[in-house]
């Protein structure tokens, strides 16, 4: 039984341990924050191409870029600091949204 009672008592004292905070999310600043997919409708029909990115992000004002292609399969989870590129077969861009 003391055997049993040394064994558990690290247990026991985990239990009372406390864990940090978790890290607060940066904050949202012009530089990458809140997507406005209005800003770029007029890239819709442009060429769906890597140097594209960075021009969709500044002037969408949005954090991350996700591009999604014909039949490609994406999580339904909404981010308002993400913005969608849709392309399709000629790798036209389609619909630029935000999510």
């Amino acid at each position: 039984m003391r055997q049993l009672s040394i064994l558990l008592a690290p247990l026991a004292l985990a239990a009372c341990a406390t864990t940090a905070p978790p890290p607060e999310a940066p904050p949202l600043n012009a530089a990458g924050g809140t997507c406005n997919a209005a800003s770029v409708q007029s890239h819709i029909g442009h060429t769906a191409q890597t140097a594209a990115g960075p021009v969709l992000l500044r002037e969408s004002g949005a954090r991350s870029l996700r591009w999604i292609g014909p039949g490609m399969a994406v999580t339904m989870d909404y981010s308002e600091t993400r913005l969608n590129a849709v392309y399709d077969d000629a790798m036209l861009i389609t619909e630029l949204r935000c999510g």
